[in-house]
């Protein structure tokens, strides 16, 4: 799932639940629950391309998507009476496993070896492949659908 997702989910857990903690923890675990639907975005960069410009091609994906959070969460703060460190600790909890992925896959720490292998299991157990066009209608569907429930 893109981040924007992810975090939308955590905003609604933090939008439910006033234990900064249990946010926490539960918009991690959101994250890779997320994860596992198929959402058809395994293929956003083609593999082929040469590693350093995957690379650079993934970071513009992710500022982008960072600036839709950073607007999303501060809409729903104009919107909603939620407490707003629990809401970005959400948002944090619920971006971290792919952070931590993509930490990995740059500077290749062994200590994130396992989170990796973890992420990577959870991520579309059942190979389910589905079309970019099909998971960007999915996850914007899911996003509304989201938006909706914490509003």
């Amino acid at each position: 799932m893109f981040l924007t997702v992810h975090s939308a989910v955590g905003m609604a857990i933090a939008s439910r639940i006033d234990d900064p903690v249990a946010v926490f923890v539960l918009a991690v675990a959101s994250h890779y629950i997320l994860d596992s639907i198929p959402h058809g975005d395994d293929n956003l960069v083609d593999k082929s391309l040469p590693e350093l410009i995957r690379r650079r091609k993934l970071t513009r994906i992710f500022m982008v998507e960072v600036v839709l959070v950073l607007v999303l969460g501060f809409f729903i703060l104009t919107k909603v009476p939620i407490n707003p460190v629990y809401m970005w600790l959400a948002v944090l909890g619920a971006m971290l496993p792919d952070i931590l992925w993509g930490v990995h896959s740059v500077v290749k720490w062994r200590w994130l070896e396992p989170h990796n292998r973890f992420h990577n299991l959870v991520h579309n157990p059942l190979k389910i492949i589905i079309s970019l066009r099909k998971g960007l209608i999915l996850q914007a569907i899911a996003l509304v659908l989201i938006i909706s429930f914490i509003l």
